[in-house]
């Protein structure tokens, strides 16, 4: 499936799960959030309705909310490709004036590149009483983790430094040769690609409990659903030389066209992979609350067509085109480490 460019009315690019539908329907975000109030309202309840049982916390609902820190990466390929000049170029343009040597609008790019992000969110999970009587029996959890994404754009398949165009610096005014296109300063292309958030990974597995030299330690292995979004961004700048200007006399203005095109598109991905994390309890309490720490890894597939492909025209000569396909890897890793703040509702029930 090929996708387009998508420019919002208005030039917004505000993500649609942000927008609350117009016959009412819940967006994906209050799905998340009335998902995670409703996991935490079940374990308080049950927590509160064992307050007879001894003060075990194994055979207790547990809810326990964590900040966690990750970085994401994957890689991804750029191609940016266009078609012929169709308007107006002087007769004589080539590469003995530095001109550039097609006569394409771009001069084909493509590259392979690491596409990282760093996130911050907050992870809720819920895990039931153990599910059998032995001490070390597992548990089961139900997590969910709202991440922002704090990654830098990656460029892709560049040419140049596009941005404002102009004659280069120092040359113009006394130069009696004609100054090539491939010297003006801020020509080229280049393809952008970024994380964006906020970033849903779901995620449902087992708690087996062990101690180690006094130590105590959990290793959680869950699969896990992910929900990325992902802007793809394209940008050209060109300058067309129309006449063989020398001297005081030349100016930008007087002596190129300039082709300036850009496109934007955000993708949601989905995926599911497996995920091992390893909790380590430190054993410290504050009222009813233990604290822990922890790391988790996690490898995901992504579902579905992971290539975008965006076109943009020049207005002033429609066939003159320039092409952006972005091709996203299949699989990405996270890596995260946290704190995990754990209700059991031991001192409460204590006191009775």
């Amino acid at each position: 499936m090929t996708r387009s460019s998508d420019l919002r009315a208005g030039g917004s690019t505000r993500p649609p799960f942000f927008n609350r539908r117009g016959d009412g329907a819940r967006t994906v975000i209050e799905h998340v959030a009335f998902l995670v109030a409703t996991t935490f309202a079940a374990g308080s309840f049950a927590t509160s309705a064992m307050a007879d049982d001894d003060f075990d916390p194994e055979k207790r609902w547990t809810p326990a909310v964590a900040f966690q820190m990750d970085v994401l990466g994957t890689t991804g390929k750029g191609v940016t490709t266009g078609s012929e000049i169709s308007g107006p170029r002087v007769a004589n343009a080539g590469p003995r004036f530095f001109d550039v040597p097609t006569n394409d609008v771009v001069i084909p790019a493509r590259s392979r590149e690491q596409v990282v992000a760093g996130l911050i969110g907050g992870d809720f999970e819920l895990m039931t009483p153990r599910l059998a009587s032995p001490d070390r029996a597992p548990r089961l959890f139900l997590n969910v983790n709202v991440a922002a994404a704090l990654g830098p754009e990656v460029g892709l398949a560049r040419e140049g430094n596009p941005g404002p165009m102009s004659l280069p610096q120092g040359i113009g005014d006394t130069s009696s040769l004609p100054v090539g296109e491939t010297a003006i300063a801020g020509a080229g292309t280049k393809m952008t690609v970024q994380y964006q958030g906020p970033q849903i990974h779901a995620g449902l597995g087992a708690a087996f409990l062990f101690d180690l030299e006094g130590h105590r330690f959990r290793v959680k292995p869950s699969v896990v659903y992910s929900r990325l979004p992902f802007d793809v961004y394209g940008v050209l700048r060109r300058a067309v030389r129309l006449n063989g200007n020398t001297g005081p006399a030349r100016t930008f203005e007087n002596t190129y066209r300039t082709i300036e095109l850009s496109a934007k598109q955000r993708e949601i991905y989905h995926g599911a992979g497996a995920a091992l994390e390893v909790e380590y309890e430190t054993g410290d309490r504050l009222g009813p609350f233990t604290w822990s720490i922890f790391l988790k890894g996690q490898a995901t597939r992504l579902f579905g067509d992971l290539e975008t492909n965006l076109a943009e025209s020049n207005p002033e000569y429609p066939d003159e085109q320039v092409f952006f396909t972005y091709k996203h890897e299949r699989w990405f890793y996270r890596l995260g480490t946290g704190i995990r703040i754990r209700f059991d509702g031991k001192e409460r029930r204590s006191r009775r």
